[in-house]
């Protein structure tokens, strides 16, 4: 999950989930707030544990679909570098996933401190190829592989998070309009800011991007616009 921005101090308690959701998860608090919706805190009652509920406010019928797929598609890849899914729902004018609660930071982060140790940076791909490997395996592909989408747990562990516009590579399922490219735009591979088919190699070139970043503190490339 990758918040376009995050809410400080959440309330415990201030937030509104789905009415079904609600069913099975008590709010803890909102955590922060993105272009697609809102991410709560919550606690999963029959287990008692913390999770991660990402709503969708719902716009179009294509987001929707967008948004199940992410569930289904997460849901089917068992593998410790990909974040697990726990729950699912459509409701009148929304939809959620629940996700494993991951304490943590995002790889935005580490890199803003400054490059990392060849060795760490090494390791940090290694952990990433292995995830993609696995989802690549079962036909999914990514397409959005930057450091906003990749964690890094308390201990060091890294997890795939976000498959909002991942796709079957086995088919052209959610193709957009003509001119209209997915991704963001400084780990976008050739073939796709071409929109040309994607397949497994634009994820490749995304981890290739972010092994330069980890090394020097930047992308090879500049610019924020495609």
């Amino acid at each position: 999950m990758t918040p376009d921005e995050d809410l400080p101090d959440p309330t415990p308690g201030s937030a509104e989930l789905p009415e079904d959701c609600l069913e099975r998860f008590e709010p803890l608090g909102l955590m922060a707030r993105g272009g697609f919706g809102l991410v709560f805190r919550a606690r999963q009652k029959s287990l008692d544990r913390e999770v991660v509920i990402k709503v969708l406010i719902q716009d179009s019928t294509e987001q929707v679909e967008r948004f199940r797929a992410e569930a289904l598609l997460t849901a089917k890849l068992d593998h410790p570098s990909i974040v697990d899914v726990i729950d699912h729902g459509v409701a009148t004018g929304t939809s959620w996933i629940a996700y494993e609660l991951i304490p943590g930071h995002t790889l935005r982060e580490a890199i803003s401190r400054g490059p990392l140790p060849v060795i760490r940076a090494i390791e940090i791909v290694r952990q990433v190829a292995d995830g993609l490997q696995c989802a690549h395996s079962a036909g999914v592909v990514h397409r959005d592989v930057k450091p906003e989408n990749l964690l890094e747990t308390e201990q060091g562990q890294i997890r795939i998070l976000d498959f909002g516009i991942a796709l079957w590579a086995s088919t052209d399922r959610f193709k957009t309009a003509a001119g209209m490219i997915l991704g963001t735009p400084a780990y976008l591979s050739p073939e796709a800011i071409r929109c040309e088919t994607v397949g497994a190699p634009a994820d490749i070139y995304a981890m290739g991007i972010i092994l330069y970043e980890l090394l020097t503190g930047q992308p090879p490339f500049g610019g924020g616009a495609v």
